[in-house]
């Protein structure tokens, strides 16, 4: 298995905007019906202007495959659109 940790590091106040519009396109639940996707969950940090994304993925077949997906593509645009700086730690568990 391959888990996946992101953090996104917004511009102040933009953590719920981000997430509303990601909501709004469908991200989360289009991946998650991906086959090998064993979890992928968002958190709102509570005091910080962070997003966090826990991905968990069978294989990295499965994983390769994800990052050729639409609603994938959509999410990197919105990164761009809203100045995100990310951090992922990738491990193979």
């Amino acid at each position: 298995m391959i888990e996946i940790k992101i953090t996104y590091k917004l511009q102040s106040d933009m953590k719920h905007k981000f997430m509303d519009t990601v909501e709004s396109l469908g991200i989360p639940q289009a991946t998650r019906n991906e086959t090998g996707c064993l979890k992928y969950d968002f958190e709102v940090s509570a005091d910080r202007d962070e997003v966090y994304l826990h991905e968990l993925w069978e294989n990295n077949e499965c994983l390769e495959s994800h990052k050729n997906q639409p609603h994938l593509k959509k999410l990197m645009a919105l990164k761009e659109e809203f100045d995100i700086e990310t951090v992922a730690d990738i491990k193979n568990i």
